[in-house]
C-alpha cells in the first residue's frame, strides 16, 4: 500500500483487503492486507491479543510462499510494531535484518533500506553497545551510498548522532549531520516518519543526561506531532521519569499527574511483556514512591528495576536505575551506599561505551 503517510485511508484499505479474501478467498495481497490490518488494529486500538493473532496468520501464510522474500521485506516493518508487545525487543533486530536481507534478494531496495535503518535504530534503544551501534551506522550508510537510496540517510545520521552525544565519537570528520539540523530539515519537508524518529532520539539523550526539564519540552514537540508510532511507549517511559523528578523538586501536581499517567500505560504494556516493560514499570513505580516519601517501597523499587533490566539484558536501563537509585540514597543521607550505586552505574555505562554519559556522573559525585 502506498497509503501509509494517511492512516486512516490505509487502515480502511486494509479492511477491505481483509473482507474480500473472507468473499474471493486468499491471494498474495491478502496477507498485505492482514500485516497492514495488525497494525493498525494496535495502534488506533490497543488490541494486542487480535493484532498478535493476526500477524501469526499472516506469517503462517508468508511461510513456504513462492514469494516470501519479497512478503518478508514489504511486512517486517508491519510485524515489528507489534511483536515487541510480546517478544524481546531485542529479537526486532534479527527481524529488521532478515527483512533487509528479503529485500535485497527480491530487488525491493525501498523497504530493504528502511529495514536496515530500522535495525540500526533498534540496535540502540535495546541497550547495544554504543560504538557497536555507530559502526552498524557507518556500514549502513555506505549500503546507502552504493544504492544511491537517500530515504533513511537522515534517519541513520540521527542514530549515529545520538550515539555520538553519549559515546563522545563524533562524526564530524564523516560529514554526518547532527540531530538539530536533520530536525528542522524534517520540519521543512512536513516528514512526519523521520520527526518522530528524531524527536525521539533527542529525548532519549536529554533523558541519560538527566536534564529532565528538556524531556517535558521534546515530549510536548513529540505529542503534537499527529500519527502515532510504535516506539510512543517509550516516550511514554521517558516523560514520566522526568516528570515525576521535575515534581519532587517543584510540587507540581500536573507533573505527578503525567508520571501517574505513564507508570499506567507502561504497566499494561509489562502485562504482555514482561521483558520489555518490567524494569520500567519497577523504575516509574520507585521514582513514585520516593516522591510520596515511602522510601522503603523505593528503595525496593529500585532494586527490582536493577535486576529485572539485568536479567533482561538492558544494560542502559541497569545503569539508569542504579544511577536514580543512588541518588535517592544520596538526597536521603545515605551518601556513602549512593555513591557505592553510582559507582556501579559508571561501571555499567562504560561498559555501554557511554564515555560521555560517564564523564556527568563523576562530575555530579564530586559534588556530593
Amino acid at each position: 500500500l502506498s497509503l501509509t503517510s494517511r492512516k486512516n485511508l490505509c487502515h480502511l484499505a486494509s479492511c477491505l483487503m481483509v473482507k474480500f479474501t473472507f468473499k474471493y478467498g486468499f491471494c498474495e495481497e491478502s496477507i498485505h492486507g492482514l500485516g497492514d490490518f495488525a497494525r493498525g488494529l494496535l495502534l488506533e486500538t490497543q488490541d494486542i491479543v487480535n493484532s498478535i493473532r493476526i500477524v501469526s496468520l499472516a506469517e503462517s501464510l508468508m511461510s513456504g510462499h513462492p514469494n516470501h522474500h519479497a512478503l518478508r521485506a514489504r511486512l517486517t516493518l508491519r510485524f515489528c510494531v507489534v511483536k515487541p508487545c510480546t517478544e524481546p525487543v531485542q529479537t526486532c533486530i534479527e527481524h529488521y535484518r532478515n527483512g533487509f536481507n528479503s529485500g535485497m534478494i527480491s530487488g525491493d531496495i525501498e523497504n530493504a533500506m528502511t529495514c536496515g535503518y530500522l535495525c540500526c535504530f533498534s540496535k540502540m534503544h535495546s541497550g547495544n553497545g554504543l560504538q557497536s551501534t555507530q559502526d552498524a551506522c557507518c556500514d549502513f550508510l555506505r549500503q546507502l551510498a552504493k544504492h544511491k537510496h537517500v530515504g533513511s540517510l537522515n534517519g541513520t545520521m540521527s542514530v549515529f548522532d545520538t550515539c555520538a552525544a553519549l559515546s563522545g565519537n563524533s562524526g564530524n570528520s564523516l560529514g554526518i549531520k547532527t540531530n538539530e539540523e536533520i530536525f528542522e530539515e524534517a520540519k521543512q519537508k512536513k516528514n512526519s516518519f523521520l520527526l518522530h524518529q528524531v524527536c525521539l532520539n533527542q529525548i532519549f539523550v536529554q533523558f541519560y543526561f538527566r536534564d529532565h526539564l528538556s524531556v517535558m519540552k521534546l515530549a510536548e514537540v513529540y505529542n503534537n506531532l499527529d500519527t502515532k508510532r510504535a516506539m510512543d511507549v517509550i516516550q511514554v517511559y521517558f516523560t514520566g521519569i522526568s516528570a515525576l523528578a521535575l515534581s519532587r523538586c517543584n510540587g507540581d501536581k500536573k507533573l505527578r499527574k503525567i508520571g501517574e499517567q505513564s507508570l499506567g500505560i507502561v504497566a499494561q504494556c509489562a502485562q504482555w511483556s514482561k521483558w520489555n516493560f518490567e524494569n520500567k514499570v519497577f523504575l516509574l513505580q520507585a521514582e513514585l514512591h520516593y516522591l510520596n516519601n515511602d522510601f522503603r517501597a523505593a528503595e525496593v523499587a529500585y532494586k527490582a528495576s536493577v535486576d529485572s533490566a539485568q536479567k533482561h539484558k538492558f544494560i542502559h536501563e541497569e545503569a539508569m536505575a542504579y544511577e536514580l537509585y543512588g541518588i535517592f540514597l544520596i538526597e536521603t543521607r545515605l551518601v556513602e551506599r549512593g555513591l557505592e550505586q553510582l559507582n556501579m552505574a559508571i561501571s555499567k555505562y562504560a561498559k555501554w561505551g557511554g564515555r560521555m554519559k560517564v564523564g556527568h556522573l563523576i562530575s555530579f559525585m564530586k559534588g556530593c
